[in-house]
């Protein structure tokens, strides 16, 4: 197996396109276990570690932007993260252990994709995009739609996501929660992210973006339940009778997968309900901070 080491995007995107069965190593935090398993067998790996500037995040322009190395740890001591943001770093405390988010990457956790990653229904949830290099020329790409399936996103061949960039709302706030079978690492049974916002104005309800991983094969936004939230008006009675509501929506209409190792369908619609409902109350008490 060749060992290669780029010093510019460019000249890892032509390696991904000369190398046939090739493979980028960023934290390797997946790759390398993958690896020993013998799941897969690359010709060649491109460690693109040493590639300047790709490990910064920075506020521009009213939005937040993500190198594609930065890695978990450097986004919870990111001092300057907006409170609006705040389900990045809910997500990121309960990302592996302090070893794994020392290497793992956000972007490697969006390219492996993974169904229940804790970035993945996080960006989508923030409505976030992935700018994606390669020598052909740059695209950028909603988050949302870069998954096909467990394992797979679209990126062609010679295709790098280089960035993350996530727009900043004015009036709204954001959270993330999971459900896992023990306390500590483990994989998440089911996650939830969830940003509620208001119109520049505040002058009407509280709209949502609602995001589940792990409860199909790609996380998945749930508009019918972002309309169900929004009918919250803040009484408690109404609040009850809308995750009522939801819970139910959940058990006739999410179908997660039968095989899936994390928990039985029944048990992921279930915690669904609850996680959303939790997820939404906690944005809710950060709007009002």
């Amino acid at each position: 197996m060749k060992y290669l080491v780029p010093h510019s995007l460019a000249e890892a995107s032509e390696l991904l396109l000369d190398t046939g069965n090739s493979m980028l190593l960023a934290g390797g935090t997946d790759l390398l276990v993958e690896k020993r398993a013998g799941r897969i067998s690359p010709e060649a790996v491109i460690d693109i570690k040493r590639i300047d500037n790709l490990d910064r995040i920075t506020l521009q322009e009213n939005r937040l932007v993500i190198g594609a190395l930065a890695t978990i740890t450097d986004l919870l001591r990111y001092k300057s993260l907006p409170e609006e943001l705040e389900a990045l770093h809910d997500a990121g405390k309960e990302f592996g252990c302090y070893e794994i988010r020392n290497r793992a990457t956000i972007a490697g956790n969006l390219a492996h994709a993974s169904p229940g990653a804790e970035f993945g229904s996080t960006l989508i949830a923030l409505n976030a995009e992935a700018e994606i290099f390669s020598i052909r020329g740059i695209r950028n790409l909603p988050v949302e739609n870069l998954y096909i399936k467990a394992g797979k996103t679209v990126l062609e061949r010679g295709e790098i996501i280089a960035k993350i960039i996530i727009p900043l709302r004015n009036n709204s706030a954001s959270s993330y929660f999971r459900a896992s079978r023990v306390n500590g690492m483990d994989m998440a049974v089911i996650n939830c992210a969830l940003q509620g916002f208001y119109d520049n104005n505040k002058t009407g309800g509280l709209n949502y973006r609602v995001c589940l991983g792990a409860a199909a094969s790609v996380p998945v936004r749930l508009p019918e339940v972002e309309k169900m939230l929004s009918r919250i008006d803040g009484t408690a009675a109404r609040s009850s009778e809308v995750f009522s509501g939801i819970k139910s929506y959940l058990l006739k209409t999410l179908n997660p997968r039968a095989l899936s190792l994390r928990a039985a369908p029944f048990t992921k619609k279930v915690l669904a309900g609850n996680l959303i409902e939790d997820a939404c109350c906690k944005v809710r008490e950060r709007l009002i901070k």
